[in-house]
């Protein structure tokens, strides 16, 4: 023991004057001048894992999913980015201007418990019930400006971004029901009646309307526009670690104007349960009730607060990051959700030229395993990454970590591949 903490001090004396030299900022940059895109997406879930499911001879113990599902029932989550294009020009003086604009959506739903309880245990009169749960939806398109400069030794960076909420959806309740008849029938019905906010009129679309006003579409965009400011503070506080604060603070909410409403009815029946784990019974959708309106929904993008630091002991080839903050989802709203996010990550860039990295986080709500890699030869560099993920949201400990070791399980995955030109 003695010989490995001499060997350790004896490396750490020698590295970290090394690493003291000329420290990389938090998110360090290759190329004076660059353009590209990238592009990630991921779908998750806090309990049904690849492991249950991608075998031979699948069982579905109804029962079993009943008891097993956490207290907070089914949540689902998705999240699409991209593909956002940008340019960026990076001096040696500290000096960063840039461009970015680009599409982001995600999806979070909730299917109480008591809605696989009764379809585990059925219900004795066959009547409706409320189901506990809950599915939104919003997606923006974004363009935003980057300027950043050098104070000494802080780094400064803003960020002002226009955003145009395209939709949001949410729905306003659900019921269901479950018919098991003497003949051993099963038939679950299931109703959600939910509202589209968007930023222009759906019914022309709905009505099989070609629509060709593309200046009224342009108008709708515009004024639905909303505006939020970011920015990060960055400095080294020991010749190794370089730390940093960051921030996202919406300004102007955007708007949505029109609404579009209805009920969505499923269906799902089988002639008896063993066709239900079979996969042999059938389903079907249908809309109604649909109605056209006009309303005022007013959306920001969520508000982001934190901190984060590279450690670098042995050089800029080796980092350990590390990030700590809270979102706010729907800010200064009656609907806000206060959460928290986090990242904890290692990674080794050799020469600037190859590198690989593993983290793990929590992150709009959404718990990332992520494995990535980077190759660069200057003028063009790819990065690729691939992720396990699981869905998050519980309000009590004893969930938290429940999904939190379900993500492990392969409950959700996702990919993010970037590429860039420059020099």
């Amino acid at each position: 023991m003695k010989k490995i903490l001499i060997i350790i001090t004896a490396l750490l004396s020698v590295t970290l004057p090394l690493a003291a030299a000329d420290l990389d900022p938090l998110h360090p940059t290759h190329r004076y001048f660059e353009m590209g895109f990238d592009a990630q997406a991921m779908a998750t879930n806090n309990y049904f894992d690849a492991k249950s499911l991608l075998v031979k001879d699948l069982v579905i113990d109804l029962k079993k999913i009943a008891d097993e599902m956490p207290s907070n029932g089914l949540l689902i989550n998705a999240f699409v980015s991209g593909p956002e294009t940008y340019w960026n020009l990076n001096l040696k003086n500290g000096f960063h201007l840039g461009m970015a604009s680009g599409i982001e959506g995600n999806v979070s739903g909730n299917i109480g418990k008591n809605l696989f309880e009764l379809i585990g245990y059925g219900n004795v009169d066959d009547t409706s019930i409320a189901v506990d749960g809950y599915a939104n939806a919003d997606v923006f398109a974004y363009y935003n400006v980057s300027a950043g400069f050098k104070l000494g030794s802080m780094r400064i960076t803003v960020k002002p971004s226009l955003f145009i909420p395209i939709i949001h959806a949410q729905t306003d309740s659900m019921n269901a029901s479950l018919s098991n008849p003497s003949d051993g029938s099963v038939k679950v019905t299931a109703n959600a009646v939910g509202t589209v906010y968007s930023f222009t009129d759906l019914s022309t679309y709905g009505n099989g309307v070609d629509p060709a006003d593309q200046e009224k579409i342009t108008r709708d965009a515009l004024s639905s526009a909303g505006f939020d400011l970011a920015g990060a503070v960055e400095m080294p506080v020991l010749s190794y670690l370089q730390v940093g604060a960051y921030a996202r603070i919406p300004i102007v909410p955007g708007s949505l104007k029109y609404t579009t409403s209805g009920t969505a009815t499923m269906t799902y029946s089988a002639a008896s349960l063993s066709d239900i784990v079979n996969g042999a019974g059938e389903s079907s959708t249908t809309l109604s009730d649909i109605q056209y309106g006009t309303g005022n929904y007013y959306i920001s993008r969520p508000l982001r607060l934190g901190g984060e630091s590279a450690f670098r002991p042995f050089g800029n080839w080796f980092t350990l990051s590390t990030l700590l903050g809270i979102g706010v989802q729907y800010p200064y709203t009656a609907d806000y959700k206060l959460y928290p996010e986090y990242s904890l990550g290692v990674s080794v860039d050799l020469f600037k030229i190859i590198g690989v990295s593993l983290s793990t986080s929590y992150l709009s709500q959404i718990f990332i395993h992520k494995v990535g890699m980077m190759l660069n030869c200057r003028v063009l560099e790819l990065n690729v990454a691939a992720m396990l993920a699981g869905s998050g949201g519980a309000t009590n400990v004893k969930d938290f970590g429940t999904e939190f070791t379900n993500s492990f399980n392969g409950t959700g995955a996702g990919a993010e591949v970037s590429v860039c030109i420059g020099f």
